[in-house]
């Protein structure tokens, strides 16, 4: 952000450095000049000195552009389309960013919660076990079913090392984009962010075409490219200016050393060899090119405010089901408990139990935040304001949000 920053406020200067053309331009000249020989004149059979062998000359002149039949003007347009143009780039940039930091947020969220069911796995399988050694104590189940369940417990106790390894490696990613150690304690907090009305896929794809900073940011360079091909065009009109200025030259010989002058003038390049009009058909193909770009970037756009709009159905969809399937989950877990405890269920049974009951809350949290990060995902494919919707200052015109 603060390289693009740099190049915004570099964009910026461009305009100036146009307009700067329509302003006066002064300048200032001395000079000491050593001859080897005076200059001298000849007059019939004698000479006449013009001037001495060394001598002082200074002077001021001032030039006032009248007109180049746009030529300028033209710069001045290029130069703002281009400023626009770094503007764009720039929220480009920042929502790329924002999208980028709330992935990593919401990744760390789901980090955290796949090692707290990890945890709590474990500790149904060390349950598990208890009741195992219970029963094996009591004579009513076999060793079997002890090592059976101590195994089970064995694999959820690797499977959770390898979630807190995951919730670390989450955690780094997260410092890394915010310029922070990657070894410092990264705390984060759960939060809710529903869209207040579900958008549909067309008022999504009106939504991105009016609002996308890659579609502005390639018109932007579009009306610098036209504004440029006109200043290439005008340079084929002559220029008109007024100037003056004074002028002081050290030689006795004259009458005057000093003077004063005045001047209108015309300057008109007629031919430059072709290289005004290889320099018009340059920018006609790259100005070509631009509008390809352009049309190319808007496909790509309703490809990805598609799949956006295709994976938040789909999150939503899941979310539905994995609510149902974690509360059927929990009650098999219940049941084949209190089957194995009474001797009518096994142990792998309800080692089964545990198993899908994880891999249910898994699903459903997967769910959960996956929805977040679709969220974010499609309020970034139509072009809205990440920072802005995410910190309660926004309207995405898809519906309220609220944190």
């Amino acid at each position: 952000m603060r390289i693009a920053k740099a190049r915004e406020a570099a964009a910026s200067r461009g305009e100036d450095q146009s307009r700067a053309r329509l302003r006066p331009q002064v300048s200032a000249y001395a000079d000491h000049t050593w001859l080897e020989n005076r200059p001298e004149a000849i007059f019939g059979a004698g000479t006449s000195p013009l001037s001495e062998d060394k001598f002082l000359r200074y002077g001021v002149t001032v030039r006032q552009l009248i007109t180049d039949f746009g030529r300028t003007g033209s710069g001045i347009e290029a130069a703002k389309a281009a400023a626009r143009s770094q503007s764009e780039e720039t929220g480009m940039i920042l929502n790329t960013v924002t999208l980028d930091y709330l992935t990593a947020y919401v990744s760390l969220l789901q980090a955290e919660k796949t090692l707290t069911l990890s945890e709590l796995e474990v500790e149904r399988f060390k349950s598990h076990v208890s009741d195992a050694k219970a029963l094996h104590a009591a004579g009513e189940v076999t060793l079997h079913d002890v090592l059976a369940s101590e195994v089970a417990l064995a694999d959820a106790s690797l499977r959770r090392i390898t979630t807190e390894d995951e919730r670390n490696l989450a955690g780094s990613r997260l410092n890394y984009l915010m310029m922070r150690p990657l070894d410092s304690p990264a705390k984060v907090v759960d939060f809710d962010f529903r869209l207040g009305a579900f958008p549909n896929l067309e008022e999504a794809m009106a939504r991105a075409m009016a609002n996308r900073p890659e579609l502005k940011v390639l018109d932007e360079r579009i009306a610098a490219m036209e504004a440029e091909l006109d200043l290439r065009k005008a340079e084929g009109f002559p220029t008109l200016f007024v100037g003056g200025g004074y002028a002081y030259e050290e030689n006795p010989y004259r009458v005057h050393e000093d003077n004063w002058s005045a001047t209108v003038g015309l300057t008109w390049d007629l031919y430059t060899g072709g290289a005004r009009t290889a320099a018009q058909k340059q920018l006609m193909e790259e100005l070509n090119a631009l509008i390809v770009q352009r049309e190319q970037m808007r496909e790509r756009v309703k490809l990805q405010v598609r799949d956006s709009h295709r994976l938040l159905t789909g999150t939503v969809e899941r979310l539905r089901v994995t609510q149902k399937a974690v509360a059927q989950a929990t009650d098999n877990l219940r049941l084949e408990r209190s089957r194995y405890n009474e001797g009518e269920a096994t142990a792998t049974e309800v080692t089964d139990a545990v198993t899908s009951l994880a891999r249910a809350e898994d699903n459903h949290w997967t769910a959960v935040y996956g929805r977040l990060k679709a969220e974010a995902g499609l309020l970034y494919a139509t072009g809205d304001d990440l920072v802005a919707v995410y910190s309660g200052d926004g309207n995405t015109g898809i519906g309220d949000t609220s944190k």
